[in-house]
């Protein structure tokens, strides 16, 4: 979605900086998240949430992850963030946060559905994150142990 090429993990920041954003509006400039941290008054009454998909086709996949999640927890640190920066994705990967001591907010990515609240539950994640319209369950039944849902809503611009 910019006018580079690659793979963000196979580029100098150098390289990525120099990217713009094909976005709906013109001049959509890429920054790293130290910049744009650095630059937002009140930061801490702010909330960011990770998306940490991850890429298949990476070699070395726990690499990858603990490099991500050390990138994570340095910024979070750096900037006193760990309360207002969720992050979201699968239950490997959020098992792996916790191993290295990351206390943000994790989010189990899918359906809101009766095995993901008791994998959360089991794992204490503090909830679930999934498209407005994978509810296997009602939403209370997560609620219910102590989990929070965040519902995005892709292809819909508003």
């Amino acid at each position: 979605m910019t006018t580079c090429n690659g793979r963000v993990y196979e580029s100098t920041w150098g390289q990525i900086k120099q990217c713009k954003y094909i976005a709906f509006q013109n001049n959509i400039f890429v920054y790293s998240v130290e910049d744009i941290f650095s630059r937002l008054p009140n930061l801490n009454n702010l909330y960011f949430s990770f998306d940490s998909k991850l890429d298949d086709q990476i070699a070395d996949q726990e690499l990858y992850q603990n490099q991500l999640l050390r990138a994570i927890k340095r910024i979070c640190e750096k900037f006193n963030m760990s309360d207002n920066v969720l992050i979201e994705g699968k239950s490997p990967y959020l098992k792996r946060a916790q191993s290295i001591g990351l206390t943000n907010k994790l989010f189990l990515t899918g359906i809101v559905s009766q095995a993901n609240i008791d994998t959360a539950t089991n794992n204490n994640f503090f909830g679930i994150c999934t498209e407005m319209s994978n509810f296997d369950i009602d939403a209370d039944k997560a609620h219910e142990k102590g989990l929070y849902i965040m519902a995005y809503t892709p292809n819909n611009y508003y």
